[in-house]
């Protein structure tokens, strides 16, 4: 009896030995969870690595192996204007992919295009493009917009119109370069779709402003056209820029200011203290009453951006690898990096005219399905022969 005693009492102490061992190693297995999700959302939350540029020709360019992961940055790409070729995959497919290099940052697309499924869009040259159906158009901006958490877009809604109190003496009626459209008018839709289109990111903001407080905005807005396409991606200074950057070169522009700034209206990037004055350029236009007191010329866009900016602050170096998608067979497509000659060096111009047209090359030869390409794409930017 006394050894069935002891046995049963030692039996007692190694099970409850047992118990104890197993609850330690449950706690330790539970703290070591704990500090594991801890260390993962501050690695994800702090730049990890540092951007990481090499200079090409004397040109920054992006390291494609480089994390610019930055947790609090988040980009809203403002697409505005007449859709053109928006609903090629050159373009298409491009704009994603630029904005969408790993660990950049939280990007969301918003659209506000026109389309004329019927006699299509004219350039200022008076140059038609194809006639793209509405659903072409309206299938190719959903896509883009759902691709990101609170991307929208809209398609032929009616945009703002300049003042009918307003006198705008012979700019009313003369012709805005060889189009059918007189300069006040040309110029002014245009701007007025850019307008549009920040409304939908400031309704974005005020809606994610409830579960993330009153002060949030988005961290960088971006303008570009619908009609470009990207043969590299966007600099990393670009999207984290702190002050308002119209890149140079913008070729296709005739108008150079003293400091190197070239204006265009293909694209701009601005932190958010800086986007309502690029975007509400034109809101004179829609309020003046009796003689109009701003700017009027061929090239008004141009005179807005310099008062509005007063220029010397607008950074210009940094190329970001774009140009016009026109409608032109594709050895034509990067004929307009040519122009980078006004603004760069003869040797630049060599560099950012080959990368082109080994894209373009390279993305007409590709049979790849729709959704692999965004992944392919930035797979070739990767490699070394893209570069």
């Amino acid at each position: 009896m006394l050894r069935s005693g002891h046995f049963s009492t030692d039996l007692g102490m190694k099970c409850h030995r047992s118990k104890y061992t197993a609850g330690l190693r449950s706690s330790l297995i539970l703290l070591v969870l704990v500090l594991f999700l801890v260390l993962t959302q501050i690695i994800r939350d702090v730049p990890w690595r540092v951007p990481v540029t090499w200079t090409t020709h004397g040109v920054k360019v992006l390291d494609a192996n480089a994390n610019t992961s930055r947790g609090d940055v988040r980009v809203a790409v403002c697409i505005s204007g007449a859709a053109r070729t928006f609903s090629t995959a050159l373009s298409l497919e491009t704009i994603k992919a630029a904005f969408s290099y790993p660990n950049r940052a939280d990007v969301d697309f918003f659209i506000w295009i026109t389309n004329d499924p019927l006699r299509g869009d004219r350039n200022s040259k008076n140059r038609s493009y194809a006639v793209v159906s509405n659903g072409e158009v309206r299938r190719a901006a959903a896509y883009l917009a759902r691709s990101t958490p609170f991307g929208s877009f809209v398609l032929n809604e009616a945009n703002f119109h300049t003042s009918p109190t307003c006198d705008f003496g012979k700019y009313s009626k003369l012709r805005r370069d060889r189009s059918d459209e007189d300069v006040v008018t040309r110029s002014t839709q245009m701007l007025f779709k850019r307008e549009k289109c920040f409304e939908l990111v400031r309704t974005a903001e005020e809606e994610l402003q409830i579960d993330r407080g009153r002060m949030w905005k988005y961290t960088t807005i971006v303008s570009i056209r619908p009609d470009i396409f990207f043969y590299g991606p966007v600099p990393s200074e670009a999207v984290m820029t702190n002050t308002p950057l119209l890149p140079a070169p913008a070729h296709g522009s005739a108008v150079k200011y003293a400091n190197g700034h070239v204006p265009n209206n293909h694209i701009a990037f601005l932190p958010r203290n800086r986007a309502d004055e690029y975007f509400y350029l034109a809101r004179s236009f829609r309020t003046c009453t009796g003689v109009f007191q701003g700017p009027l010329g061929q090239e008004i866009e141009d005179e807005l951006i310099k008062r509005a900016f007063a220029l010397e602050v607008i950074n210009t170096r940094t190329v970001v690898p774009y140009t016009l998608n026109r409608n032109v067979p594709k050895y034509r497509l990067c004929d307009r990096v040519a122009f980078y000659g006004s603004n760069i060096r003869a040797d630049e111009v060599s560099y950012w005219l080959k990368r082109c047209n080994q894209f373009v090359n390279w993305f007409s030869s590709s049979r790849i399905r729709t959704e692999q390409l965004k992944h392919v794409i930035l797979h070739h930017w990767k490699s070394k022969d893209a570069i």
